[in-house]
């Protein structure tokens, strides 16, 4: 198959769309997502082998909510995905093409619940902005990328926080104290490289 149909632009009542695992093999065109598809709110393209970035037009989806584009070869970054200002999910995981840094606009999502970004080829730190996201925000998971530095101390205001995933990565900075004592009210699993991971209670598991 080639990529996602450009007719699928066309259907402006569309509300949902799960094309995971259909095979197709032809770059994401930006004419498949359009502005005027105000109620498209789930978009799921897993396993497919794309070859391609995420065009500025799926974030620029009004109504956008959930985006899951793991192990579809994606490349380049995630800037383009920095209107999607409806987002509670977003996962990209799986993608080794797909990298750059984590666009500080994420931490103005506050909407968002879940963003996972595993076995990419992201750089950079962490954004601090992303402890703006308060109570609502439970899943983070960045294993085996490239980030560097260490876990921002704004993170500690992330009091619904339940999954923190950082290992194998280049972080050398110790967890702060004020993100380890969430494990003792709402983060249910922290697992990091064992050289940031304090000698005081913090981490659940650690990777050498």
């Amino acid at each position: 198959n080639e990529g996602i149909p450009t007719e699928i632009g066309l259907l402006k009542n569309l509300e949902i769309f799960n094309c995971a695992s259909t095979l197709y093999r032809g770059a994401l065109n930006a004419a498949a997502f359009q502005p005027d598809q105000t109620r498209w709110t789930y978009m799921e393209i897993e396993s497919n082998a794309f070859n391609s970035s995420l065009p500025s037009s799926i974030g620029n989806l009004p109504a956008l909510e959930q985006l899951f584009a793991r192990d579809s070869f994606i490349e380049g970054n995630i800037d383009t995905l920095v209107n999607m200002r409806n987002a509670l999910v977003i996962w990209v995981d799986q993608n080794p093409g797909l990298g750059g840094t984590i666009p500080i606009q994420f931490g103005s999502f506050s909407n968002l619940r879940s963003l996972s970004l595993t076995e990419c080829a992201f750089t950079g730190t962490l954004p601090p902005q992303l402890g703006n996201l308060g109570n609502d925000f439970s899943q983070f998971f960045i294993y085996r990328n490239q980030m560097t530095g260490g876990v921002p101390d704004s993170w500690a205001n992330l009091g619904g926080l339940e999954f923190l995933e950082l290992w194998e990565n280049d972080f050398t900075v110790q967890i702060p104290a004020g993100v380890c004592a969430l494990t003792f009210s709402s983060l249910e699993r922290l697992i990091a490289d064992c050289s940031i991971c304090p000698t005081t209670p913090c981490c659940d598991s650690c990777v050498e």
